[in-house]
Parts: structure tokens; sequence; C-alpha cells
């Protein structure tokens, strides 16, 4: 699948997405916004590892890797093999925005934060062989993206038809999760929620910044919306290796919880975190099960783990004891029992804390 800018000579960029996890994932909806940005004269390879194999090797000129999860190690590795090709390498996504020094030494340029906010931009000179070693999305929300859906016609994805987010998982035949938190950035509180929503015949739920999480809780509600998993903005930085890192606060995060429970939503969470130690852990997993949090998702944030060789593999292993205790014995139904909420769309609650327990028993 090529999205070609015209013009006569063609510089194509191959933009890929590796697989970081064997859960399969929904379509990205990230590369349909490139295509309408992608300047003349650029020609654009889609590969998404989740829905089928990486070719070992790019014929393109250049690669462009979405890192959308907090381990990288599949995208190093490709980055590195392409580089040793000469081929000059953007990188992208929820991990280079986190830890761009770290990103940089394996791409030629980072993308920080949402990427259309500077694609335009980084490709047209990565074209012309002059990429800057940055290039930083700024202040407020990017514009809002046109989408062009086409390049998903020739692959096959769970939900396939649910065209609104990044990701998108499959609950059951009745329920869809959007991933893309950047999907309600930016709304206003008289705006309309994104074209499609409510869905007919399905409930949903989404991933959203504590920002538009506390704004739009109650109008979610209304649309059909039964869960929201609170997750650091897309361009949040890794300043600290505390509980609280990628969001602004504690506060900011207590302030959207109580925005999405108060709606009379289910909630979850994901946190960020950049060392193991044993009391930050500890308070996020006290914090989740006070809440009576649907799943609970510890992401390791490889590349901010310095020290002694091996610091990386012990942060993912002390982010998934945490998990697997978080969902141990009883508490799973005991937060469904005590919660109304989560009551109310038993299949939904119920699948997302299988999910969460196969991952943190390393089956995902």
């Amino acid at each position: 699948m090529t999205a070609e800018g015209g013009g006569e000579k063609l510089f194509r960029l191959a933009v890929a997405r590796p697989a970081a996890y064997t859960e399969p994932a929904g379509m990205p909806l990230g590369f349909a916004a490139l295509p309408p940005l992608t300047p003349k004269g650029v020609a654009l390879s889609f590969y998404d590892g989740h829905a089928a194999a990486l070719p070992q090797s790019f014929e393109e000129e250049a690669l462009a890797l979405l890192v959308d999860g907090a381990c990288p190690g599949p995208a190093k590795r490709l980055a590195d093999a392409a580089r040793l090709a000469g081929k000059p390498v953007l990188l992208m996504g929820r991990w280079p925005s986190r830890c761009p020094e770290e990103a940089k030494r394996y791409a030629d340029t980072v993308l920080c934060g949402p990427p259309e906010a500077r694609w335009a931009v980084a490709v047209e000179d990565l074209a012309e062989g002059r990429p800057e070693p940055y290039y930083r999305a700024g202040q407020g929300a990017p514009p809002r993206p046109r989408y062009d859906y086409g390049i998903f016609t020739r692959r096959a994805y769970p939900l396939g038809a649910a065209r609104l987010a990044a990701g998108c998982e499959g609950l059951g035949r009745r329920a869809v999760f959007l991933e893309d938190e950047g999907l309600f950035e930016g709304l206003g509180p008289e705006e309309a929620l994104p074209a499609g929503l409510p869905l007919p015949g399905r409930a949903w739920g989404c991933r959203l910044a504590p920002g538009p999480a506390a704004a739009l809780a109650a109008r979610l509600k209304e649309a059909g919306c039964v869960l929201v998993e609170l997750c650091p903005p897309p361009g949040a930085g890794a300043q600290d290796a505390g509980p609280w890192t990628g969001y602004a606060s504690a506060e900011d995060f207590a302030a959207a919880l109580r925005a999405v429970r108060g709606a009379g939503l289910m909630a979850s969470a994901v946190f960020i975190v950049a060392a193991p130690e044993a009391r930050a852990l500890e308070e996020i997993t006290r914090l989740a099960r006070r809440h009576r949090l649907a799943a609970l998702s510890l992401w390791p944030l490889e590349g901010q783990a310095a020290g002694a060789p091996g610091e990386a593999a012990r942060l993912a292993r002390a982010c998934r004891a945490a998990e697997a205790a978080f969902y141990a014995g009883g508490g799973v139904l005991w937060r469904w029992l005590a919660d109304a909420a989560n009551r109310r769309h038993p299949g939904v609650y119920f699948a997302m804390a299988r999910a969460g327990r196969r991952r943190a028993e390393g089956e995902i």
C-alpha cells in the first residue's frame, strides 16, 4: 500500500509499527493521519507488525518507526539494521516522546509529541538530507487531522470498522476499546465528539489524558462510554522515577479520577514506571485498589532505568510483579462486587481484568 505525494522523482519512506506484544492490536489511526500531511514528492509505504510480520529489511530510502508502547526493543533493532544499511531513520510515538535523547541514539531524527504536528516539516527535511535532531510539537493541541482510511483496506484487524482510534481492542461482540488518547485532545466544552460516537449497539471505553478525562467524562457517559482508562498525555516527559511519572501531579490524576467516577464510569489507569522502587509501586497498587479500578497497567520506561546492566529487565519484572499483586486473590471479584459501575457492565469489567492478569503473568 503506497500513498504517493506526486512529483517526478519520489522519495520513498517506509512507515512501520513494530509489534511490541503478542495480543492482536487494532489499526493505528496515526498511519491514516499521515498521507494527507505528507509533502509532494514523497511516497509512503505502511507496514504494521501487528497485522503481519515486518520485513527483515526495507526497500525504501528511509524508515519511520511508530513506537506506541513503552518498551522499544523491536524498534531499536529495526532502526539499527536500517542505519547499518545506510538508510536514515525517524522515530516517533510514545517512547521517543518521553525519552528523546535515548531515542536519538537509534535515529537520525526524533518526532516528539503527536507525530502529525510536525510530520510535514520533518519528512521534507529528511527527504532533502538535512533532518534536524528533534522536532517538537510545541504547546497546545495539534490541528485536528484528516484521515485516509484507504491504507487499511487490505489489512485484517479485529475491529476494522471501528475507525475512531489508534488501536481498537475487542472486549466481546458488544464492546470496543479506543486506545488513542489524542482522539479527544483539544475538544472544548461545546464541541461535538468525534464522528461515529456513540457506537450503535456497542458499549465502548477509551484512553484519555487527565485533562480531557476531567472535562469530558459526563459527555462520554451520555455517548455510551462505560470505561475510561487514564493515561499520561502522549508528549509527557519522564522527569522523575516516582509514581506520577508522566502525569502533572497526584492532584491532576486524582481530579480526573473523581470526574470519571462521578460520571458513573468504570476506571482503569496506566502508569509509566521509570525505576523499580518498591515504595512507588506499592503506592500505585494501593491507589488502584482503593478506587476499585477495573485494570492497572504499569509500563516500564526502557531507557530511563539507569545503572547496572540488567536494570531494564529488573524494572520490567518489578512492574509485572506489582500488576500480579493487584489481580491476585479475590481482589478482582471484590472490586466488582463493591462498585456499582463495575457491576453494571460485568462483561467489560472481567474482560479487562483477564487481559490485565494475562499481561502480568507474561502471556501478553
